[in-house]
C-alpha cells in the first residue's frame, strides 16, 4: 500500500517522508525501496505471490466466442 500511495501521489511524496522522517534529503525514488526493505524486512523474505488467481472457469470465459462476438456486436 505504501508504495501504490507513493506512486498515485508522486508530486506530494518525497515532501510527506521528508516531513515523517525528518530527513531533508529523502527521495523516494531514490531511498524509497531502502526504507521499505528496513521497515517490512519480512516482506521480502519469499517472492511475492499475485493477488488475484484466475480459475478455469474464468479462462473458459474470456475466450469464449460467444463473449468475443457480443464483444464485437
Amino acid at each position: 500500500p505504501i508504495r501504490r500511495l507513493a506512486t498515485a501521489h508522486a508530486e506530494t511524496t518525497d515532501a510527506v517522508f521528508r516531513k515523517l522522517l525528518r530527513k531533508p534529503g529523502f527521495t523516494w525514488t531514490e531511498h524509497g525501496e531502502a526504507l521499505l526493505r528496513r521497515r517490512k524486512p519480512w516482506y521480502y523474505e519469499s517472492e511475492p505471490r499475485p493477488g488475484v488467481s484466475v480459475t478455469r472457469a474464468a479462462c473458459l470465459w474470456m475466450t469464449s466466442p460467444r463473449r468475443r462476438s457480443a464483444a464485437a456486436a
